[in-house]
């Protein structure tokens, strides 16, 4: 048997730990995002993209929802059911937030999150920021 150094065997398991992690993942159930990508495509790829970024061990499953429904369409497969509710819309303002179910099933709000550009109109540009903003501020549970 090979006998490593306290330092050493720090690493070893590090390394193992690293290697093995990313092939454990895939059997990891997924989260589910729910957005109208007809009604807000731009905002949709921006959050799917923040979403993608905070839960780096899952992976994260778009799925296209009618804006005008309110309910969560829960997906037994997914761990976390997230929505996109937008709550207003102008040419130069957004605000939105997203919704998910709990670990015993009750709906959450979080918080809205309002975008105003002040000299222009929004741009894909702005949603990306807006979109990690809200990610981060929504405190999900991943």
């Amino acid at each position: 048997m090979i006998e490593l150094k306290p330092a050493l065997q720090t690493l070893a398991v590090a390394f193992t730990f690293c290697a093995v992690s990313p092939v454990l993942s895939k059997d990891i159930a997924p989260v589910l995002f729910q957005c109208d990508m007809d009604q807000h495509p731009v905002i949709c790829g921006a959050l799917m993209t923040a979403l993608q970024s905070k839960a780096l061990e899952r992976a994260v499953e778009l799925s296209n929802e009618p804006a005008n429904s309110d309910a969560l369409q829960t997906d037994q497969n997914a761990v976390l059911t997230i929505r996109y509710q937008e709550e207003s819309r102008t040419e130069d303002r957004l605000s939105g937030r997203l919704v998910w179910l709990d670990q015993e099933g009750r709906r959450v709000d979080g918080p809205v999150l309002e975008l105003t550009i002040m000299d222009s109109n929004l741009s894909a540009l702005d949603l990306s920021p807006y979109a990690r903003t809200l990610v981060d501020v929504s405190d999900l549970p991943l």
